[in-house]
């Protein structure tokens, strides 16, 4: 499902398996969340937003699985996701 969000930016959803609902950034897909987390922490370097615990938890679920999906972002994909 692809949503609409102010901007005209659409934004892809994970499919909802239970009937509990989550958090909206459980939904996101990844690349999504990196692009949120770019456009919020526009003047953070990726490296030091790798070694903030509490965003990483809020915008991927753990600090371990925001690091190593930052981590596999080459330089040149992070770069891109200011033109998303």
């Amino acid at each position: 499902m692809v949503v609409q969000i102010k901007g005209n930016l659409p934004y892809t959803y994970r499919k909802v398996i239970d009937g509990d609902l989550k958090p909206l950034n459980h939904y996101l897909l990844d690349a999504d969340v990196a692009r949120i987390l770019k456009k919020i922490y526009n003047s953070t370097s990726k490296e030091d937003l790798m070694e903030c615990e509490e965003v990483m938890e809020d915008f991927f679920g753990t600090l371990e699985w925001g690091q190593f999906f930052l981590t596999n972002l080459t330089e040149e994909q992070w770069d891109q996701l200011d033109d998303m």
